[in-house]
């Protein structure tokens, strides 16, 4: 792991489950949603709106998903029955044709929002891609998208989705590294696998 990820995780070591919070705008002002990262299980009282993976092709790069110039992960919500590890396989294949390894998992980002709802959690969990198959329209969606290879500190600049998502590709690049046998560092260039 290169200086970039490793001076990051250095930062937060120690810093206990809730490693940090970011609040973000959605639609207009009076409505934001503060995010907190958790490396730790999702507690039981929290129910589980989303499952995404840092997904990695075999040279070290994530998968993210490009919908017309909107970057996101693979992922979505869980259908009854489903075990989460389900829901990553199912949406990555819908999404981007993608088959997955056994995913490892990283731990959630508890969502709160300002109006008094109730806070939920988005899963995540860092994968090695199996294999990639012809792109197809998703069949939830009706849409193609395109598949974007990129270095995994690129990433969170691509996803816009605030500090919390740094600590996420920090943890994801660790996993990949020590647990899936991968370089996240090899390749420094983004590039589509369309």
């Amino acid at each position: 792991m290169d200086g970039r990820l490793r001076g990051l995780l250095c930062a937060v070591a120690g810093a206990g489950p809730a490693l940090l919070c970011a609040a973000r705008p959605r639609g207009m002002l009076r409505d934001v949603l503060t995010f907190r990262w958790f490396a730790a299980p999702v507690p039981d009282s929290l129910p589980v709106s989303q499952v995404y993976g840092w997904c990695f092709a075999e040279c070290g790069r994530v998968l993210l998903r490009d919908d017309a110039g909107k970057i996101g992960m693979p992922g979505g919500k869980p259908e009854p029955g489903e075990t989460r590890e389900e829901t990553l396989h199912r949406e990555a294949m819908e999404e981007c044709q993608i088959m997955l390894d056994s995913p490892v998992y990283l731990g959630y980002q508890e969502v709160t929002p300002s109006d008094g709802a109730r806070p939920y959690a988005q899963m995540r969990y860092a994968v090695r891609i199996a294999s990639f198959l012809p792109r197809a329209v998703d069949p939830d969606k009706g849409r193609m998208y395109r598949r974007l290879l990129t270095p995994v500190h690129r990433a969170p600049a691509r996803l816009d989705w605030g500090v919390p998502n740094l600590l996420q590709a920090a943890a994801a690049a660790l996993v990949a590294e020590v647990q899936l046998g991968l370089d996240p560092d090899a390749s420094g260039v983004d590039g589509y696998r369309d």
